[in-house]
């Protein structure tokens, strides 16, 4: 699905059924990276981008969205230490 995934929009969210929050983010002009979307312990919408998406690095990036989901529901932001 990542090889092939496409929009019209500016850009559209493609969420994964494994990993709660963790998908595939595409836009019109053919760029896709993978992204990791929350709720802060505030109920502040937020979005960290996990880098260029390729089938390669999908497990990589799932495994990641994994550890920062886990984060969040012990009531940390994940996004407070990205900089």
């Amino acid at each position: 699905f990542i090889s092939t995934a496409k929009t019209t929009q500016t850009q559209q969210d493609f969420m994964d059924t494994i990993v709660r929050g963790f998908g595939l983010r595409c836009s019109v002009t053919g760029k896709k990276v993978f992204i990791f979307r929350y709720r802060n312990q505030h109920g502040e919408s937020k979005r960290i981008t996990l880098g260029p998406a390729s089938p390669k690095k999908l497990l990589e990036a799932r495994n990641t969205a994994r550890d920062y989901a886990s984060a969040v529901c012990r009531g940390e932001d994940p996004a407070a230490g990205i900089s």
